[in-house]
């Protein structure tokens, strides 16, 4: 686009949304609903390291699952954070859980972790920021993140990183 102009002749603008996606961290809905919800099950899962079954080649295992039932009379107060304590003690035995709720609304959902470093793998649920407030205008496209946008950026990961403490 560099160079292009519009009809009038003025340069073509292109517009784009600031974004600052820390990769792995969990939304705060995504807290919240698990919370607020009801946790009605989740599955354990492990990559398998075995070439084949039962001698066959053409029979090649994926992963070796777990699939843990909810008991129907528990409550947990705070279940995300007992959930990921409860997670991080099986990390040696099972790389991912799928954990399935349902959020106070009723909307079914189900996310994937990763135990070795409890982040979320799944995109809709990670903590995501719009940035605003950003003044200046590119003239061209960045080969890297610009001064202005990588301060914004670090300012709004300082103020989570507090939050986290």
């Amino acid at each position: 686009l560099a160079g292009r102009k519009v009809r009038s002749g003025a340069p073509k603008m292109v517009s784009f949304r600031p974004l600052c996606e820390l990769v792995g961290h969990p939304s705060d809905e995504f807290i919240n609903d698990i919370d607020a919800g009801r946790f009605t099950g989740m599955t354990l899962v492990q990559s398998s390291t075995e070439t084949q079954v039962g001698g066959r080649s053409y029979l090649k295992p994926e992963e070796k699952t777990l699939r843990v039932k909810v008991s129907n009379n528990s409550t947990v107060q705070n279940l995300w954070d007992d959930l990921k304590s409860a997670l991080a003690s099986e990390s040696s035995n099972w790389s991912k859980a799928r954990i399935k709720f349902k959020s106070s609304d009723g909307r079914a959902s189900t996310v994937t972790l990763d135990l070795a470093t409890g982040n979320v793998l799944d995109e809709n649920f990670v903590k995501k920021t719009r940035l605003s407030g950003i003044t200046l205008f590119l003239d061209f496209s960045a080969q890297s993140i610009v001064a202005h946008f990588e301060t914004k950026m670090k300012e709004e990961f300082i103020a989570y990183r507090g939050e986290m403490a």
